[in-house]
């Protein structure tokens, strides 16, 4: 691996790393804390889409931050070792499963399996989606 590589992999793995600890840390939070968060953004929400729920805007929380973790994770793995979907896809269920586990021991607060399968499909649709955007791009290069 060339020098520049290896820094690219040490930023991405760092911005991989501070995207789990702000995951983790939101987990962290007692349930009263965690609700009042999710009440203000529900507000914002339904400023644009009025039919939103809590229920909706937690799970699609879920959603977008382990969507975001897929990108990251994405990114680590074909940077370290031109990794398949496998590999960022098994790493992201570690996660959330983890994620689901420390929810277990913070008060008010319960570790769900559903959970674990939409932050799954967050990290899933991510690296599909990247994978595709790869595909796309050597396409439109061969063209060229």
């Amino acid at each position: 691996m060339r020098s520049n590589q290896r820094w690219k992999l040490a930023g991405l793995l760092l911005l991989d790393l501070v995207w789990i600890g702000f995951i983790l840390s939101r987990s962290m939070k007692p349930a009263a804390v965690s609700s009042s968060e999710s009440g203000w953004v529900l507000n914002l929400v339904r400023a644009v889409f009025p039919f939103a729920t809590m229920h909706l805007v937690r799970k699609a929380a879920h959603f977008i931050e382990y969507f975001v973790l897929g990108v990251l994770h994405d990114a680590v793995w074909r940077t370290a070792c031109k990794s398949n979907l496998l590999v960022p896809s098994l790493a992201g269920l570690f996660v959330a499963a983890a994620d689901e586990l420390l929810q277990r021991s913070i008060p008010g607060r319960s570790g769900q399996l559903s959970d674990v399968v939409l932050d799954f499909c967050g990290v899933l649709a991510a690296c599909l989606l990247m994978r595709l955007l790869r595909i796309l791009r050597a396409k439109t290069k061969k063209t060229q």
